[in-house]
Formats: C-alpha cells, structure tokens, sequence
C-alpha cells in the first residue's frame, strides 16, 4: 500500500473467509529496513437468528424455518441441528448452511391437534442454542358441498366435507342434520387422522316429497319445459341420448332417461320423429317399474342425400330432443380378382360399400350388369346385415382375341364400373 505524500498513516481493507474453528493471522507491514507486525484473530461465525413463517399453522400444514449466521460459513458448509419440542411438528436433523453463505431454509411439517397447540423449534451451532415458538390451530370447516345439489325424490347425493386441515388422533366428528324430514342423512361423519376430507353417506330424498328438479343442458339440448312446481309427480323424461352417427344403419336404437326412477306402475315415454321417411321411431317406449332408462329401435331408411330428423321424447311435462343425421349408403369400390383372365375361366369381385350395415338391420341388395356375350354375372348381390361387402363369381367366355368386358354395380343412384380383360391365352395372368 501507499502513503500520500505529507501524511503519516493510510488505511486498508482485510476480506476474511469463514472458518469452522478460531484462528490467528499475522499482518506484517515493511518499509525499507523497518518492520512491524499485527494479530489478527478470525473466529467462527456463530448462529444469529432462528425465525419461522408463518409462525402459526393449521394443523396439516407447514411452515418454513431460516437459521442465520453472524458471518459466512466455512468452505465446507456450517452443519446446524435442529429439534422440535413436540411430536406435532417434524423437521429434520440438521440443516447445512452452504460455504460462504450466512442463511439457509428448512420446511417445519405439523400433524392434525384436537386444540391448540405450542411447539418450540431449536436450532443449535457450536454449543449456542436459539428457539422459536410455532403455534398449531386445530382444523375447522373449509367447505361443505353436495354433488349433485339438485335431485329427483327417491335418488342419492354426495356431501363432502373439506377441513382447512388435517384430522387429529381419533378422527374429527363433524355433525350432520337437515332442516326438513325429506333428505334422510347420518347424524354425523368422521374424517379419519391426517386428513382432510371425507365424503358422507348417500343423503337420499324421500321419493314421497321429491324437491323441484333442475332443467339439465346435457347433449347439448335445450329442454322445453314450463317452471310450474313438479311436487308429487313422477320422475319427468330426463334426456334423449344423442347417437353421433359416422355411418349408415338400417336401424339403431336410442336410449331413453328420466331424471328418477319410473313409479311402480312403470312409465310411457311419447316418441316421434320430425322426418319419419328416414327415420321412423315406435309412437312410444315403456319404461319398466324402478328403472331411469328404457331403449327403442331407430328405423333408418336408405337415402340418396343426407337426412336429418329431430327425435323428440315426451313424458309428463317434460321434453328432450336429439337430432339424427343419415348419410346416404353408396358403393366406395368394385374390385375384381383376378383382372386379367384366359376366356374361359373364372374369376371373382368384390363390392364394399361406404358403412357397415346395422347387425339387426336388413341386407343391401345391389345390382348387377354386364356384357352377357362375354361375361356371366349374378343379375345382383346382397350385402348381409352387419357386414360391408359381399363376393360374386364371374365366368367368362372363350374369345378368340384379347377382350374387354366391363362391369357396372348399381345402389340407388351410385354406380362402380370396372373391367375385365379376357385374353387367348389359357393361363391366368
């Protein structure tokens, strides 16, 4: 270092590292032949502070702890234990501030208590000691809720309840009641230690009072019903299912749902289709005693362009519609096997048509035409129920040059041709 010029004294800065025990270093100052020597004593940094957030916890939850230290720890980290006054709080052993850092965090896990509670959390570096108190609430009432709110008499729902924390030893007991004789419930629920929630017991409404139902938007309908009290009717038409057809049936089947099981003496549901040319439904569908659904047969007749009929369902006051769209049945390719054969032999085609017809539907019959001088064809084939495709034979006839036959397959108003090569030649090719 230097000495301005006309003064007697200039100052400098020494950087220490942390160490893990004291130690002293000596600082030497020379000029010229003059010499003198300073100590400089260097002690390990000590542990300064212990502070928890939050300082006050539901049980379940946890809180986050920073020791502090008066100086940077040593290269090899400063190992600081830690130890908890009460088994409600777990925290580990030790924490390890890093080399040359003064703080580090540690996370302080609680259980479920019954009241509330007070543990003292330690931290201990070098035979210093410093504490830190965490108060652990009891768990209270976060939510209580009912899936679904809204029901039909004679159905269950669920209720769930939520703590804002975890359980304590033995359960907490959470008392239930109603405020009307109609939703029959269990006089309490026990949510189990550590934790949180619990769903109760089916609360299911007397079918003798049923409460109002909602109006559902499922399938994308829109109900069409009056707001008019519904109490001690039976269970309405709760929805048509929607069936999303991507192919051709000659005849499908719909389900049918109410909202609650039909009354003792079952229930008839209404069914008509806005175009019963394409799609024809039995005027209506009787659903058995106990039961919420009862299924019916869609009629859907072959059309040369895209129909859609609105399936519309009845029963009491209420109302559901789905609509049914029907593409129309074609033939997506006419293969032959061989192509190419020697006149006189056989040969086979295949016909495929654009959809798998309906297992409970009826066959497809497709016509067949051709030069009969030259090949011999079935006048049409049938595509079974539940299959997509059928198999003809072709026998031809002896030419005496290489010929060319075709061969048209007609459903409605599509056609597939394709053509076969008859040749002199004896052999296939």
């Amino acid at each position: 270092m230097t000495v301005p010029a006309g003064r007697t004294a200039a100052t400098f800065t020494i950087e220490t590292n942390g160490v893990s025990g004291e130690e002293t270093v000596t600082i030497d100052a020379v000029l010229g032949t003059s010499h003198k020597t300073a100590a400089l004593t260097i002690t390990p940094a000590t542990l300064s502070g212990l502070s928890l957030s939050p300082t006050s916890v539901v049980g379940g939850n946890s809180c986050t702890g920073t020791v502090t230290l008066s100086g940077p720890a040593p290269p090899q980290g400063a190992l600081v234990a830690l130890q908890s006054s009460l088994g409600q709080a777990t925290l580990p052993a030790n924490v390890t501030i890093p080399g040359g850092a003064t703080t580090a965090t540690f996370t302080v896990k609680t259980i479920g208590v019954s009241a509330s509670t007070t543990t003292t959390i330690s931290g201990i570096l070098g035979g210093k000691t410093l504490t830190a108190n965490l108060v652990i609430q009891p768990a209270t009432i976060q939510s209580f809720t009912l899936a679904p709110s809204t029901v039909a008499g004679g159905n269950p729902t669920i209720g769930t309840v939520t703590l804002n924390g975890n359980a304590p030893f033995g359960g907490a007991v959470i008392k239930l009641a109603s405020n009307v004789k109609t939703a029959i419930l269990p006089a309490s629920v026990t949510i189990a230690r550590d934790q949180p929630t619990v769903q109760s017991p089916s609360a299911r409404p007397s079918s003798q009072n049923p409460q109002p139902r909602r109006s559902p938007q499922r399938w994308g309908l829109k109900p069409n019903r009056d707001s008019s009290d519904r109490t001690n009717r039976p269970p309405e038409c709760f929805r048509c299912a929607k069936h999303r057809h991507r192919r051709i049936e000659h005849a499908g089947s719909r389900r049918r749902h109410s909202d609650g099981p039909a009354p003792a003496s079952g229930m008839t549901v209404t069914l008509s289709s806005s175009n019963s040319k394409a799609a024809s439904v039995p005027a209506s569908v009787r659903v058995a005693a106990g039961k919420t659904s009862a299924t019916f047969a869609v009629s859907h007749a072959l059309t040369a362009s895209i129909q859609t009929s609105v399936i519309k369902a009845t029963a009491g006051a209420g109302t559901e519609t789905a609509t049914l769209t029907i593409s129309p049945m074609m033939i997506s390719s006419l293969n032959l096997n061989p192509s190419t054969v020697a006149g006189g032999m056989n040969s086979s085609g295949v016909i495929t048509l654009n959809a798998t017809l309906a297992s409970h539907g009826g066959p497809v019959t497709i016509k067949l035409t051709a030069n009969p001088l030259l090949i011999k064809i079935p006048p049409a084939v049938s595509v079974p129920a539940g299959a997509n495709s059928s198999k003809f034979a072709i026998a031809t006839t002896p030419v005496a040059s290489t010929q060319s036959a075709g061969i048209t397959s007609t459903l409605g108003s599509a056609r597939r041709r394709r053509r076969s090569r008859l040749s002199r030649r004896p052999s296939l090719r």
